[in-house]
């Protein structure tokens, strides 16, 4: 069976995240842009961000499982936990790949393996014209015999052709909770302690375009650019759509029950 989720507003809300993702993962976020500029950074910059992005996912995670930031839909945890013998696929309408690649680090190091193998961005080069289809989930799987009941598809939104196509539908609720930016900052600057500060702004105007005069001015300038309220509030319950999601995962046992009892 495939479990195949929509990211944002489904597994996650990513909205405070981005700037701390982008630029842990500088290279990649600017070579988006197809800009021979990311030619000119360090490796030795590059390396240490590497450093600092397992840190950040790490530490996340940490706070994910003990006391909630908001930025996985509550539950999700509970619900990849129990996919762990699954195939699973983030497939999203997102054109930011390291923030799909974000979700992914911190499901799998949760689970313990590689549960998350493919995520499937906005310029993927499977993805035809901007909307999810059947024929494009073919092409990710790649598995001639895949049918449309051996695969299950999460999403706050309705696509229509996959919609009309698969037997196994979910629309969740969307969740739209935002995480705490400065929670988020202080876990952010204990990953970048030992990058060189000088080199980072030297670079970082790659991704905000201008450069900051300390580490403090960037992490304003995220927050500017991202303009999230100084208010934390509290994390949502887990809601509806990790119900849907439990009952997916009872609906595939019980599915193998009946074929083993049939044979």
């Amino acid at each position: 069976m495939y479990f195949i989720f929509d990211m944002d507003e489904t597994l996650a809300e990513l909205y405070t995240m981005f700037y701390f993702i982008g630029s842990l993962r500088l290279k990649d976020t600017v070579a988006t842009n197809a800009t021979n500029a990311t030619n000119a950074i360090p490796s030795t910059l590059t390396k240490s961000l590497n450093k600092a992005y397992k840190k950040f996912v790490a530490a996340i995670l940490k706070e994910e499982v003990s006391n909630p930031l908001g930025i996985l839909r509550p539950g999700i945890l509970k619900v990849m936990s129990k996919l762990d013998k699954q195939k699973c696929i983030i497939y999203s309408n997102s054109g930011h790949l390291q923030s799909l690649e974000f979700i992914r680090d911190l499901i799998n190091l949760h689970v313990g393996s590689k549960l998350i193998k493919q995520c499937i961005h906005y310029y993927h080069p499977v993805r035809e014209n901007g909307d999810k289809t059947w024929n494009e989930i073919k092409s990710i799987i790649n598995k001639n015999d895949l049918k449309e009941s051996d695969v299950y598809f999460f999403d706050d939104l309705i696509h229509k052709d996959l919609y009309e196509n698969l037997t196994h539908y979910y629309k969740v609720p969307a969740y739209n909770f935002k995480a705490s930016f400065h929670r988020i900052a202080d876990i952010y600057r204990e990953a970048i302690k030992d990058v060189n500060s000088e080199m980072y702004l030297t670079y970082i105007p790659l991704l905000v375009n201008r450069k900051p005069k300390s580490i403090e001015n960037m992490i304003r300038l995220f927050k500017n650019k991202t303009n999230i309220s100084d208010r934390s509030d509290k994390v949502p319950l887990p809601d509806a759509g990790i119900d849907m999601m439990m009952s997916a995962i009872k609906n595939v046992k019980t599915r193998k029950t009946r074929k083993k009892l049939s044979t």
